[in-house]
């Protein structure tokens, strides 16, 4: 929370010590989250699907993944878990986010993070308000984004660096670096966000 230094940042307790957890629902608004409701509840990523307990936040471990031929845990380092957002079967309106609000200091001004995501395809079944979405966000104590912080990609929407198999479209593990000098002793947001269709 506020004030506090990075915690559980690579998932290295395998849990989500540190992180705040909100599921809500998607709506026909590209990028829509409406109704967020605060949750501790998470599944272990044995039993992954819509109305599972826990449904939209998993903690998974080394494997492939269950839809896309990638790893579940990130190749870059950091502990032996990931989190998985999203219901894991693409349906149900479903909407995920965590964040976690640190402190900047010395040792974490140069802020990495892993990212992989898979995201149904509805293709043109869907308009773009109801088509799969993710996005990552790091923003200020007063709310303001932070530049070069923000990553958003929509099912179907072609950026480079997405395989497509039809059904599913997933982009493997990639690093992003956020220079935070600017933000030294101050406190910022990173925020992770999925919503299905």
């Amino acid at each position: 929370g506020p004030g506090d230094p990075c915690q559980n940042m690579g998932f290295e307790t395998c849990d989500y010590t540190a992180w705040d957890l909100i599921q809500g629902r998607v709506d026909a608004n590209p990028l829509g989250f409406i109704n967020p409701v605060p949750t501790t509840l998470w599944g272990n990523g044995s039993v992954i699907g819509f109305g599972t307990p826990g449904d939209q936040h998993f903690m998974v471990g080394p494997g492939l993944d269950p839809n896309a031929p990638i790893q579940q845990v990130s190749p870059f380092g950091g502990g032996t878990c990931s989190a998985m957002l999203g219901d894991g079967n693409g349906a149900g309106y479903g909407a995920s986010r965590i964040t976690q609000t640190f402190r900047v200091d010395a040792t974490n001004a140069n802020f990495s993070y892993s990212y992989a995501a898979v995201l149904q395809d509805p293709g043109t079944s869907h308009g773009l308000g109801d088509k799969p979405y993710f996005t990552v966000r790091m923003f200020d104590s007063g709310g303001t984004t932070i530049p070069c912080s923000e990553y958003t990609a929509i099912s179907g929407d072609g950026q480079a660096g997405w395989v497509s198999t039809g059904t599913l479209e997933y982009k493997d593990w990639s690093i992003v670096v956020v220079p935070l000098q600017a933000y030294i002793g101050t406190d910022v947001t990173i925020e992770f966000t999925t919503g299905d269709c």
